[in-house]
């Protein structure tokens, strides 16, 4: 456990699945000046010692709470949840429900998601429960505990009523988060949202899932802003929570001398959307004539509400809830001791304009040539044949044709064939050449010539004709061996324009066409049909140990690899 700073209430710091403590670094060092911030890695990873219970959500709270305690780390706390986390302090919250001062929830794992993918996607699921096999015991206990933890969150309710702000990644990061998937995920994070009254849903744009390594300032921001709300009262607990109270009311005199007797004033009021059906998760916020807010209730299940505890003054309400366009009171001025009635508040449907650019996708798809262009291995040797971005968009024949030349023709190729042709030589490689200057420049020749005609034959070609994509698509996650067969698999599968696996064709005709042409040029006595072959098996075992180049290495020395590499 790392705790730093000081202060209330303690932020509280819970990671992903396999993640540890080491992954809130960036965020704890701009929130610790303010508060006490508290990371810890749970137990049986990042150096915990195990704990022999089973790894359930609701064992993981009450160790947290317990830990807490020991440590002399007292209530309230402010929970930061990220991923799996976020089930993980859902529950906390719900077993601790008087502990808690707000919720941040980053690109939270609902629930629902862990059978979604199990359901639709078993290959995913398997390869995700592959890849944490190799964990440490406490992911394995809690994979093994997964089931128990998905029933007990699914139950958690209700929570406190305290202020949630929950942060939504955006980026694709196959092969987990396709679009799709991303979509999915998002879509059952709205819906957690509007299962509790008053959360805010934030988009954390250009973030991928693991935020708070790659956007730490987006979680210490929505941390601060917490922090704020919390401290300037901003949030007072809804009484939907005690079964005799149908509204939440405010308890204290707002703005009165605690010593003096005063006889107070309330707004009473109704807020429904314009159906007439209540709408619990509003915030009804009442502000003085300096704009300074003073009360900030939910309404009751029917949408009554009651501001009490009022001083004459004038004041200003405002009504804002999720979907719905914010409603402003004219200022309302309330008499010692008056009970003002406001007419029925009905919230009108929010409004969205949503401005959609549209890109064909070969546009889409010049502008990752573009990106690939500029991919150099030591800033020297041409990468322009690997895509970084898994589901890139597909490539028009005149586009396979553009980046093949600007591969074929850069000059490091030339430097490459001018080198083979050295070491062909001194190995005394098709003697019918002959040695000196004019067998080294016919054995450049015929190097270059090999390489120019099968990348031109199988790259556009007949990659044009079959509708197939020449580049190789890096995987970069999951395990060991799916990134191996997917690497050696290069040698002989494709995808198609369209985006399914196929045989390779292309890339066997260049070859069987490349070795073709290559008894043209080559010494008569190394020519004939076991010259086209040989050239060919020489291809395709060249492209399975150049897939597992790609796929393992050479991203690490590969200069201008776009964004993550996603």
């Amino acid at each position: 456990m790392l705790v730093t700073g000081s202060g209330k209430p303690a932020v509280i710091f819970e990671s992903g699945f396999d993640d540890t403590l080491k992954d809130w670094a960036g965020v704890t060092a701009a929130l610790s000046a303010r508060t006490t911030t508290v990371a810890y890695s749970r137990a049986g990873i990042g150096g915990s010692p195990m704990n022999a219970k089973p790894r359930t959500a609701r064992q993981i709270a009450e160790e947290l709470h317990t830990a807490l305690l020991n440590a002399k780390i007292a209530p309230p706390y402010l929970l930061v949840g990220h991923s799996a986390g976020g089930m993980y302090v859902r529950v906390f919250a719900h077993l601790y429900p008087a502990d808690v001062a707000g919720i941040v929830l980053v690109d939270p794992a609902p629930e629902e998601f862990y059978g979604l993918v199990a359901r639709e996607y078993p290959d995913l699921w398997k390869a995700l429960q592959q890849q944490n096999q190799s964990g440490s015991p406490g992911v394995l206990g809690q994979m093994a505990s997964n089931a128990t933890t998905v029933e007990q969150v699914s139950s958690a309710w209700p929570l406190p009523s305290v202020p949630v702000t929950l942060l939504s990644a955006t980026n694709i990061e196959p092969p987990v988060f396709t679009a799709q998937r991303r979509e999915e995920f998002s879509s059952m994070q709205r819906t957690l949202v509007q299962k509790i009254p008053g959360a805010v849903l934030k988009q954390a744009t250009g973030c991928g899932h693991n935020i708070p390594v790659e956007c730490p300032a987006v979680v210490s921001g929505a941390v601060l802003a917490m922090l704020d709300k919390i401290s300037s009262e901003k949030s007072v607990q809804s009484a939907a929570f005690l079964p005799e109270a149908p509204s939440v009311q405010a308890t204290s005199v707002v703005g009165a001398d605690p010593t003096s007797p005063q006889t107070t004033s309330s707004i009473t009021g109704e807020v429904t959307d314009e159906s007439g059906a209540a709408v619990p998760n509003a915030w009804i916020t009442l502000s003085d004539e300096q704009g300074k807010e003073r009360i900030a209730v939910h309404p009751g299940p029917n949408g009554e509400f009651s501001l009490a505890g009022l001083l004459a003054g004038t004041y200003h309400l405002t009504v804002t809830a999720t979907d719905f366009e914010a409603f402003r009171s004219a200022p309302l001025t309330v008499a010692q001791g008056q009970s003002y009635p406001l007419a029925q508040i009905h919230l009108s449907i929010q409004s969205v304009n949503t401005e959609v650019t549209v890109r064909p996708v070969d546009v889409i798809a010049a502008r990752q040539i573009k990106a690939e262009e500029r991919q150099r291995v030591f800033g020297v040797m041409p990468n322009f044949y690997v895509s970084y971005v898994f589901d890139a968009a597909p490539l028009t024949a005149k586009q396979k044709f553009t980046l093949s030349l600007h591969d074929t023709f850069d000059p490091f190729n030339f430097a490459l064939a001018a080198a083979g042709a050295g070491i062909d030589q001194a190995n005394r490689t098709f003697p019918g050449y002959g040695f000196g200057a004019q067998g080294y420049g016919k054995r450049v020749a015929a190097r270059y010539g090999d390489f120019l005609t099968d990348g031109i034959l199988s790259n556009v070609v007949f990659a044009a004709i079959l509708h197939q994509d020449p580049r190789y698509f890096y995987q970069g996650t999951g395990t060991f061996k799916s990134r191996f067969i997917h690497a050696v698999s290069y040698s002989v599968i494709a995808r198609s324009d369209g985006g399914r696996a196929m045989p390779s064709y292309s890339s066997f005709l260049g070859d069987v066409g490349s070795g073709a042409l290559s008894n043209l040029y080559y010494p008569h006595a190394d020519r004939g049909i076991d010259l086209v072959f040989e050239n060919a098996a020489y291809s395709i075992v060249g492209r399975a140990f150049g897939g597992l180049v790609r796929e393992f290495l050479l991203k690490r020395i590969t200069s201008n690899v776009p964004g993550n590499g996603n």
